[in-house]
């Protein structure tokens, strides 16, 4: 393939992982606060 088709394919590879990824990150980040959150008082 050429350059420019790979170059094609990687973004769009990019593009489809990065989304769920970036979901993932999120929902750790907003887990990870609620615990915080709720761990002083359920002990």
């Amino acid at each position: 393939m050429s350059p420019e088709r790979w170059a094609t394919v990687a973004r769009r590879a990019r593009h489809l992982v990065g989304r769920p990824v970036r979901a993932l990150f999120v929902f750790a980040v907003a887990a990870g606060i609620g615990l915080a959150l709720v761990l002083p008082f359920a002990s």
